[in-house]
């Protein structure tokens, strides 16, 4: 690429720049970063960028940059911080249109105004945009009753990698027409399109929400009383919890909401289900609280972020099974599942060999059908993850078929090239 930034003419030198090295993705450092000012300014810049056979990667505020393979090649950085506005907000017909650049943080603030919520909590969920979430799917602890961002998504402007503007879905709730292109996208980790705002229905906010907490000796137990306790009344949310603020002891946490009167009555089921066994409770913020921050904050790039996807009634057994992996390998781990979803995040706080960590866990679980994703590592991890199936693990039965999707909407690797599963 020549000197001249290409790009000034389109958004103005005040919102391009020469990246630095804070811009770079796992040591892949791009040439410019690029603020567009609206749909249209980022859909001349993706033509520029096509004209010149170049490549891009899509940054919001960076909360979830971590995710994904190295890139092949990266030129651009192309933000969303400008396009931030809650273009519409329907309270009467419960939908939403936002900026990609627009967080969930400030998305929730409007929301609360008129006693609704878009119940989505991925971890850093303050400084999450609506782009990041949409492209790594990332959820918390609220999937166990609420789903993910697919259940929300009603509709999506994404721009294609000949900079046209693609609009799926619609406005309404209820929209049948042609393809659900926009769920696509979610997941994709920006390798198919560059998503410019999206259009989620809400729902009514809970009037108030408590939290239970019950100790349990080991995680097989506690995923049998999860269970147990989830048959008898649908939770708001679930949570299987053993940290250093736990004194790495076993923390089945469960949330209830609605009415007052609704959840007295499921705290009352519970308590009549546990019996004698010991309870705390937790309401209002305290509640909120302890579902969004189960886990530490993650502080430098020593540690290493595992989440695993399984069978709901074999969460105790890999909870146990990591555990014990990371206790071999002499690691601290933090773990936290949701034992009605099936789903477990692993904190370690050091991963100085992940092949031995990975060859312990990775296999047995892809074995029983499961998935494990590494959500973060530092680039040096990731590279001896190379032979183990990278961090997304094996893609067998599905090369095909991305392959087809890449071909078919980004024939010449514009967007994050390498970044996704199967290296596409």
């Amino acid at each position: 690429m020549s000197e001249e930034n290409p790009f000034s003419a389109i958004v103005g030198a005040s919102h391009t720049r020469r990246a630095g090295p804070e811009d770079a993705i796992d040591g892949v450092r791009p040439t410019w970063v690029v603020d567009p000012a609206d749909i249209d300014e980022a859909a001349a810049v993706i033509r520029v960028v096509a004209d010149r056979g170049l490549s891009l990667a899509a940054r919001g505020r960076g909360q979830h940059l971590g995710l994904g393979e190295k890139p092949r090649r990266l030129d651009l950085l192309l933000s969303s911080h400008r396009l931030d506005a809650i273009i519409d907000h329907q309270p009467a017909d419960m939908t939403v249109r936002v900026g990609a650049g627009c967080t969930l943080a400030t998305l929730g603030h409007e929301l609360e105004r008129c006693g609704q919520w878009l119940p989505l909590d991925p971890r850093g969920a303050g400084s999450t945009t609506i782009g990041g979430l949409l492209a790594t799917n990332r959820s918390g602890a609220l999937r166990t009753s609420q789903g993910t961002a697919r259940d929300f998504v009603i509709g999506m402007r994404t721009i294609g990698a000949d900079g046209s503007v693609v609009s799926g879905g619609g406005t309404v709730v209820k929209n049948v027409a042609g393809y659900d292109l926009p769920k696509m996208h979610i997941g994709a980790l920006g390798s198919l399109g560059w998503i410019a705002e999206a259009t989620f229905k809400v729902l009514p906010r809970p009037r108030c929400e408590e939290a239970m907490i019950v100790a349990c000796d080991d995680a097989r137990t506690a995923t049998e009383l999860a269970l147990e306790l989830r048959d008898l009344r649908d939770p708001l949310w679930m949570q299987l919890v053993r940290t250093a603020a736990t004194d790495y002891r076993w923390s089945l946490r469960i949330g209830v909401a609605g009415r007052a009167e609704e959840v007295e009555d499921g705290l009352a089921r519970y308590r009549a289900a546990l019996g004698d066994r010991g309870q705390a409770f937790e309401s209002g913020h305290e509640a909120t609280s302890l579902r969004s921050h189960p886990l530490r904050v993650r502080t430098g790039n020593a540690g290493m972020e595992v989440r695993l996807a399984i069978l709901p009634d074999r969460t105790g057994h890999w909870l146990e099974a990591t555990r014990a992996a990371a206790a071999r390998l002499d690691l601290s781990v933090e773990l936290c599942a949701d034992p009605a979803v099936g789903t477990v995040r692993a904190d370690f706080e050091a991963a100085t060999d992940p092949v031995a960590l990975l060859s312990e866990l990775r296999h047995g679980i892809e074995r029983e059908g499961g998935a494990l994703v590494i959500e973060y590592a530092n680039p040096e991890q990731k590279e001896k993850l190379r032979d183990m199936g990278g961090v997304w693990g094996s893609a067998e039965g599905t090369e095909a078929l991305l392959d087809r999707l890449k071909q078919t909407f980004d024939p010449h690797g514009l967007f994050s090239p390498g970044r996704f599963v199967g290296g596409i």
